[in-house]
């Protein structure tokens, strides 16, 4: 999912990569040494190409720890551009299975969803009568 939306991801980071490269310290998903090297990078948009080159490098469970960095509250505060990246939708959908029926006035903000979700699901129940599994492929 990350290598098909690369650009759009690197669009988005690059407004201020020391931020995102900061999460991804914290979050353990680069070394204190790839950090550094990161951090030495003159360029922003190359700064997040790297770090994203390397998160796809490392494998499956680095992109989809990503994945919820980039689910964060604050970091969708930062890069508000991230919300109209559909990929990004669909994995937050993957990432927390469970069946909604559309025909329902359910809030799910108020189960603990994040509000973009709340967001994806009020966009399903305008478009679809029936009840869709989050995680579903909506065609």
């Amino acid at each position: 999912m990350i290598r098909q939306h690369k650009e759009k991801l690197v669009d988005c980071l690059r407004s201020d990569c020391s931020f995102i490269l900061q999460r991804a310290q914290v979050k353990e998903l680069v070394t204190d040494r790839q950090y550094q090297n990161l951090k030495d990078i003159s360029q922003s948009e190359q700064t997040v190409i790297d770090l994203i080159d390397r998160l796809m490098s490392n494998g499956q469970k680095s992109c989809t720890l990503f994945i919820e960095v980039l689910k964060e509250p604050e970091v969708l505060r930062t890069y508000p551009q991230l919300k109209d990246i559909s990929w990004l939708d669909c994995c937050m959908l993957c990432i927390k299975p469970t069946g909604v029926t559309m025909g329902q006035d359910l809030f799910l903000s108020s189960v603990g969803f994040p509000p973009v979700l709340t967001h994806i699901h009020q966009r399903l129940r305008a478009t679809h009568q029936a009840t869709v599994p989050l995680g579903a492929s909506i065609n």
